[in-house]
């Protein structure tokens, strides 16, 4: 017959380790009901970066050419500058995702039995 103490502490353990995967079930629900909302952000981040891109390539050209305008210069540096707006705000959101993401796996609170 197992003792008290024991006992316990396989109760601690199991109920520690219920409330781990009460709060992963929370989280992959939020996930999976967040998944078309993401898909539908990385689709514009896409497409933005690919605005960017080409006018990057527009204005490298400008460099040689000097065929834009002031206003367009200035409609380029807006333009660039609302998306790193955009760019360093969905980073310092997601980085916390991002970094418990990369962490090890918890040790499970049956280890320490």
């Amino acid at each position: 017959m197992a003792s008290g103490l024991a006992a316990v502490g396989v109760a601690s353990s199991l109920l520690d380790l219920a409330k781990v995967g009460i709060e992963l079930s929370k989280l992959i629900n939020q996930f999976v009901e967040a998944k078309p909302r993401l898909k539908a952000l990385i689709q514009e981040i896409k497409l933005g970066a690919s605005v960017l891109e080409l006018l990057g390539g527009v204005f490298k050209q400008e460099e040689k050419d000097q065929i834009c305008s002031a206003n367009a210069l200035d409609v380029a540096n807006n333009i660039a500058r609302a998306y790193q707006t955009v760019f360093d705000e969905l980073k310092k959101k997601l980085s916390p995702s991002l970094r418990a993401a990369k962490m090890a796996t918890p040790k499970s609170p049956l280890g320490r039995l």
